[in-house]
């Protein structure tokens, strides 16, 4: 009984650090659409903390090309609902 429960615990920790890796990656989208302004630009004041925080993704979107891809579509499809 308590082995199905330390189970169950490390189950759920386990599908929790997936989701809030999930969605850390994609909140960098919704993030740069927010900062903003209104010719396009992320203002420069914001520019540091965001490559600070965003390193990981930041560095797969220069090494891998499908990754880019992917993330400059998923950009264009959240800034249109903007």
């Amino acid at each position: 009984m308590a082995e199905n429960r330390k189970l169950k615990i490390l189950r759920s920790c386990g599908s929790l650090v997936i989701v809030l890796l999930l969605i850390y990656v994609l909140s960098f989208g919704p993030v740069l659409v927010f900062l903003e302004d209104q010719y396009g630009q992320v203002p420069r004041a914001y520019h540091a903390r965001l490559e600070m925080f965003y390193v990981p993704v930041i560095g797969a979107l220069n090494r891998n090309e499908l990754f880019a891809k992917f993330y400059t579509e998923y950009y264009e499809l959240i800034r249109l609902r903007k």
